[in-house]
């Protein structure tokens, strides 16, 4: 694989839902471009096959966590810490999806007040409470950095608000208003906050009963994802990613200007008249604007 910019340092990352899906093609992509990498998956067996496939490289380590538990963020940087060094980038990939979750119950989606609390519970903690903990856990790594990336994979706004989307649509959008506070918070300490989606149904185990002529190939998210970590993305901040919109034809940064929108509902909040620190921030590269 060709580097996305040759003059770009190489970065520690740690990548959850690592072991499968669109974590495990970004893990194979971001060791081939000259990263190092922690990858985080609840399933050990996994995680060793990935390992396995990859050669045991020694920039890639493995990390069974499950990040919904209070303590294993913080553990998970610090072992991370230990064998690489320190983060200064997150890929919060981990996320319960819809279709695959419910087959796996024997279930179809239900309507909100069908929906078990527990089920609402569960998929919040994975999709939007593991993130907001591993952020904070490696926040101080990604700020003394100078140069910090959080990438949040959230999902496209439409499945967010479609009839039966509870719990899932709720947990992303959470993750997705989360990210504007990030990058708001952020400003100032050249570390930045982006979400990253692949903007339609892909091609994995999270998704089922969909004609896979209709599914996104995972491998999509690779040039947007490089591109984030790159140092042309340094003053990128606030902004979603939609993969599929990708132009390989053009610069990347050009690909980024196509690719990109205001992330969360910036748009609609100024629209509103409400304009303070976060949409500011969001507005304020001049290289990636609406």
């Amino acid at each position: 694989m060709i580097k996305m910019s040759e003059e770009t340092a190489s970065r520690t990352v740690i990548i959850t839902g690592a072991a499968g899906g669109i974590g495990r093609v970004m893990v194979q992509a971001l060791l081939a471009d000259g990263h190092r990498v922690g990858a985080v998956d609840r399933d050990t067996d996994a995680l060793q096959a990935l390992r396995e496939d990859e050669g045991s490289p020694a920039a890639l380590t493995v990390m069974t966590a499950d990040l919904c538990k209070a303590d294993e963020p913080e553990r998970v940087v610090r072992a991370l810490r230990d064998v690489q060094g320190p983060a200064d980038a997150v890929v919060n990939n981990a996320g319960i999806g819809g279709s695959g979750f419910w087959q796996r119950l024997g279930k179809p989606r239900p309507v909100f007040w069908e929906l078990d609390p527990e089920v609402w519970d569960q998929y919040m903690q994975v999709n939007a409470t593991a993130v907001f903990r591993l952020s904070r856990a490696a926040a101080p790594d990604l700020i003394r950095s100078g140069r910090g990336r959080l990438i949040n994979v959230t999902t496209s706004l439409i499945s967010m608000l479609e009839r039966k989307m509870a719990p899932y649509g709720p947990s992303k959008a959470a993750t997705e208003a989360l990210t504007a506070n990030m990058a708001a918070d952020l400003d100032g300490t050249g570390a930045t906050a982006n979400v990253l989606i692949p903007g339609g149904p892909t091609d994995t185990a999270m998704v089922v009963g969909v004609d896979k002529k209709r599914l996104l190939a995972p491998e999509i998210m690779v040039p947007p994802l490089l591109w984030l970590l790159s140092d042309s993305a340094a003053e990128t901040t606030g902004r979603r990613f939609i993969a599929h919109r990708w132009d390989l034809s053009v610069s990347p940064d050009e690909a980024a200007r196509g690719a990109s929108d205001p992330v969360a509902w910036t748009e609609l909040a100024q629209k509103s008249g409400r304009v303070g620190n976060a949409a500011d921030l969001i507005y304020q590269d001049a290289r990636i604007t609406p």
